[in-house]
């Protein structure tokens, strides 16, 4: 754990407090991509030895909410709800950067877990305006 103490200075700090996050990338398809768990840390971060650093390319990303009775139910509609509300904010998914992120927030995700309550996952996903 000395690795993850050295980084929380660097750890990004416009962002909803949170315990950690998923990063999906570098797609093959529906099974089969890169997944990776972690936080978001600025660029200039050292990345310590046997630990893993993506870079996310610069632009507009979208927030959306999913809420849900359990985690399942959030992850299995999750894209579609995603595509669906961003479509109507007259942006599109930008399918060349093509990530996204599950946030795990401890007001929206950890704590209404811990109480027996609905829970909340945020989503980023970068977007380009629709012509």
């Amino acid at each position: 754990f000395d690795k993850i103490a050295e980084l929380e200075q660097w750890i990004c700090k416009d962002i909803d407090d949170y315990v950690g996050l998923g990063h999906m990338s570098k797609f093959v398809d529906h099974d089969h991509f890169q997944y990776i768990i972690g936080k978001f840390v600025e660029p200039e971060a050292p990345v310590p030895e046997k630990m893993y650093a993506e870079n996310i390319p610069a632009g507009t990303v979208a927030k959306v909410w999913i809420e849900g009775d359990n985690l399942n139910d959030i992850i299995d509609c999750a894209y579609f709800i995603c595509a669906e509300a961003i479509e109507k904010t007259g942006y599109k998914i930008d399918r060349e950067n093509f990530y996204w992120c599950d946030v795990y927030t401890y007001d929206r995700y950890c704590t209404p877990l811990e109480k027996g309550q609905k829970i909340i996952l945020d989503y980023l996903l970068p977007v380009i305006k629709n012509k």
